[in-house]
């Protein structure tokens, strides 16, 4: 799954980044999105804008080109709280 098709409210693990340049790639792990590291999608902008997601320490909005590159595994919800 790509970082671009998480929802907002969805929470997801940062996986690989796939085909992004040395220099972006470097500004993207200075900002915390390193390989398995959790990560929160607020929201996207409209007409293919960029995208806001949250990490453990900061928020963040990113281009679409970068966000189609950056492949992440959805984290489930868990289920504490819950009454069965």
């Amino acid at each position: 799954m790509k970082l671009s098709e998480l929802k907002p409210g969805q929470r997801a693990s940062i996986v690989s980044f796939d085909g992004i340049d040395t220099g972006s790639r470097k500004k993207l792990l200075a900002m915390g999105l390193i390989p398995k590291a959790s990560i929160e999608m607020l929201r996207h902008a409209p007409m293919g804008g960029p995208l806001q997601i949250r990490t453990k320490s900061i928020s963040l909005a990113l281009r679409q080109e970068f966000a189609q590159q950056i492949a992440v595994a959805l984290i489930e919800p868990t289920q504490q709280g819950v009454n069965a």
